[in-house]
């Protein structure tokens, strides 16, 4: 299981306003294993950034930052199916 805390950065849009499908938006984030062992962030270097809904990024964080206000942060357990893709060498 994956745990993935995300923040969005975003100080020149509303407050008020929520990431939804077909924004850009920046992220910082934390990706982390079951036994929280880190894999990997965006701390200490530039946020994540990327449309929501363009499926460039893993399934389970796009669809986890719809919703969320700049400055908000969140933890979020992706299963691994909406975690991370596998590719099989048959294309299965």
């Amino acid at each position: 299981m994956e745990v993935i805390r995300k923040r969005i950065e975003d100080k020149e849009v509303d407050h008020m306003a929520q990431a939804k499908m077909g924004d850009t938006v920046k992220v910082h984030y934390t990706g982390k294993l079951g036994t929280g062992v880190i894999f990997d962030t965006s701390e200490g270097s530039d946020p994540l950034e990327f449309e929501i809904g363009s499926g460039s990024f893993i399934p389970g964080f796009e669809e986890a930052v719809v919703g969320m206000s700049p400055g908000e942060s969140k933890k979020v357990q992706n299963p691994p199916e909406r975690a991370m893709a596998i590719t099989r060498k048959n294309g299965l």
